[in-house]
């Protein structure tokens, strides 16, 4: 059963003369909100004439093809006429089938052939009358006189031998080369250029035996989970009431307060925080075509021939310039389509054959188009292989595969502007000085100091209350001169020391208080416990980043799970993982598209056996990986968890 990938699939038709016809088209998805349009291209040069077929959604599944027996009488019988499907959604149109078509005026027979064709999403039901002539086999050369061998006779019935037999019905497409890994842009906003005409589609090869591949050894076990953060502290208990308090002790006498110092100037103002980065800009479209052509090594300059691409290098990789020619090997005149290149437009040159031997370029410079005869590429070799790195030979049947940009995508939103600088902290300005002290004024005549009586025997009496200040003299005359100081008098006897309190006891320490519970539902940035501790159910955070500009971020600071739609093949980045030496670890789950992904992964990650690990193609099946750090990051460990779920 051929598949067609990026293509549009190919069919060919055959209706009757003066009969109804009609074509069921199925879709694996929904089909509702398409619009389709059909038609059988009679002629295209000078000018296109089409006759449209009817089209009919059926259900949400189902689109039906028709032409009354009127439509076949006003067409007439014809032969290799090409015809096609189109289908639009949001104003973008895609071809999604196509062929030959043919109205015969033989009668139809009993006998009918069932044939089966998935195309993408869509799976094409044909249901073949069989005329006069029944399936033919493999057809065995034709003599001069038409006489050659008969290949072996198909499953239908035999039909009427001509003179010369007729060709049989056209073998299944050849296969398609295998689709290139690069990210596939939006589709493109362009008109879709025309389809250029089917070539002649070789015989269907013989399938193969189905291969018995032993079941592979069962994947590693998966690494052992981190163990769980420990729970919280309990709560301190109460701190025992406080003894009484001794009495208080001599009030100290308090100094003059020195003067202010000046205030520091201000501190300079901090730099102003970086303003965020451009959003990313939108993603290009793009839109492939290709075509049969041969390749022509015996000339690196001047006119290809018909059919024909050549190189400007014997050594077809260090070549700068491809010239090809406006008529494919199938003898079509695509002229105004190769006047479409541009530069940056890349191309595939590839084997028919064989998707393996290839050479990718890219248009370097603006291309040199002779109309109607042959363009010339300005090219940069971007990768290849196989035959394509070794020089394909001289008459290899090749594909011509362009693929032309789209109009560029809107720029993305500007990033947010970052957070201002911290105020900067200037130091306090030095104290001022002291101003100086004003001059004392003269101190008043001292009187003469008593005699001082004799000490009593007896026990000191308790000291009397202290007599009133005298008032103060009048303040001297600043400019006069100190008077002379008076004698010193004698000093007192000491009183006796009073007995010192008693220390009042100790009060009794507190009882501990009872030990904290984590709260249910409870959400920690960090838990630090000693000993041990138990939780309940732990549920961990899930984010969903997208591919954006073939980049992945992981966050570390918003999940431990990571849900990603595998629709680009991107370079990876984790930031913000703990600090070392805290273990951490993280999961990441992958989802097909239908397409081969290869993900970019930080040089940081180490796989088992150093084999980085095979992204699962198919869509909406699902690969689970596992990564582990100890160190801050500067060491992943991945672990591939299971794939293909």
């Amino acid at each position: 059963m051929p598949t067609f990938s990026q293509t549009p699939g190919e069919l060919d038709v055959e209706a009757v003369l003066g009969t109804d016809f009609a074509l069921s088209l199925n879709f694996t998805n929904t089909i509702s909100d398409f619009t389709f349009e059909a038609a059988i291209v009679l002629n295209e040069f000078p000018s296109q004439i089409i006759f449209p077929l009817t089209t009919s959604i059926i259900g949400t599944n189902t689109v039906t093809l028709t032409l009354s027996d009127t439509d076949t009488n006003t067409i007439g019988v014809i032969s290799n006429k090409k015809w096609y499907l189109n289908r639009t959604k949001d104003g973008i149109k895609q071809m999604v089938l196509s062929g030959r078509f043919q109205i015969s005026d033989i009668p139809i027979g009993q006998n009918q052939v069932q044939e089966f064709v998935l195309i993408n999403d869509l799976t094409v039901s044909s249901l073949y009358a069989v005329g006069a002539h029944g399936a033919t086999g493999l057809t065995g050369a034709t003599g001069a006189s038409g006489a050659g061998a008969t290949g072996a006779t198909g499953i239908g019935a035999t039909g009427l031998t001509g003179s010369t037999g007729e060709t049989g019905a056209t073998g299944a497409s050849g296969l398609t080369g295998a689709t290139g890994t690069g990210a596939t842009g939006a589709t493109g906003i362009g008109a879709t250029g025309g389809t250029g005409s089917t070539g002649a589609t070789g015989a269907t090869g013989v399938t193969g035996a189905t291969g018995i591949g032993a079941t592979g050894l069962a994947g590693p076990v998966g690494a052992t989970g981190i163990t769980g953060a420990s729970g919280l502290t309990g709560a301190t208990g109460l701190t025992g009431a406080t003894g009484q308090q001794g009495p208080p002790g001599p009030a100290a006498t308090i100094g003059a307060t020195g003067a202010t110092g000046v205030a520091g100037g201000a501190g300079a103002t901090g730099q102003q925080g970086s303003t965020g980065a451009t959003g990313i800009a939108g993603l290009n479209g793009y839109t492939n075509a290709f075509y049969r052509y041969t390749a022509d090594t015996t000339k690196t300059s001047g006119f290809p021939t018909t059919g024909t691409l050549y190189w400007n290098n014997a050594t077809q990789i260090s070549a700068t310039q491809v010239a090809v020619s406006h008529t494919t090997a199938n003898s079509e005149d695509i002229d105004l389509f190769l006047a479409l290149i541009g530069t940056s437009n890349q191309f595939v040159i590839q084997e028919k054959s064989d998707s393996n031997s290839f050479q990718k370029w890219t248009v370097s410079g603006t291309p040199v188009n002779v109309s109607n005869s042959y363009i010339e590429l300005p090219v940069t070799l971007l990768s290849s292989g196989g035959n394509g790195s070794s020089n394909f030979t001289n008459g290899d049947d090749l594909l011509f595969i362009l693929t032309q940009q789209g109009i560029q995508g809107a720029t993305g939103s500007q990033g947010a502007t970052g957070l201002t600088g911290a105020t900067g902290v200037g130091a306090t300005g030095a104290t001022g000085s002291a101003g100086a002290t004003g001059a004392d004024g003269a101190t008043g005549l001292i009187g003469p100091t008593g005699a001082t009586g004799a000490t009593g025997i007896g026990a000191t009496g308790p000291t009397g209350a202290t007599g009133p200040q005298g008032s103060t003299g009048p303040q001297g005359d600043p400019g006069g001169a100190t008077g002379a100081t008076g004698a010193t008098g004698a000093t007192g006897a000491t009183g006796v020391t009073g007995i010192t309190g008693s220390t009042g006891a100790t009060g009794t320490q507190g009882a501990t208080g009872a030990t904290g519970t984590v709260p249910t539902n409870a959400s920690f940035t960090t838990i630090t416990t000693s000993g041990e501790a138990s939780f309940g159910k732990i549920v961990e955070t899930k984010a969903t980043p997208s591919i954006s500009g073939d980049t992945l971020t992981l966050d570390l600071n918003t999940a431990t799970f990571f849900y990603v739609s595998a629709n680009g093949s991107p370079t990876v980045s984790f930031t913000n993982p703990p600090s070392s030496p805290k273990v951490f670890a993280f999961t990441l789950q992958t989802v097909g598209d239908g397409t081969l992904r290869t993900f970019d992964w930080p040089f940081t990650v180490k796989w088992e056996s150093g084999v980085e690990p095979t992204i699962t193609r198919t869509s909406g099946k699902i690969d689970t990986y596992t990564f582990l750090t100890h160190d801050g990051g500067t060491n992943w460990y991945g672990f591939v968890s299971g794939q293909n779920f």
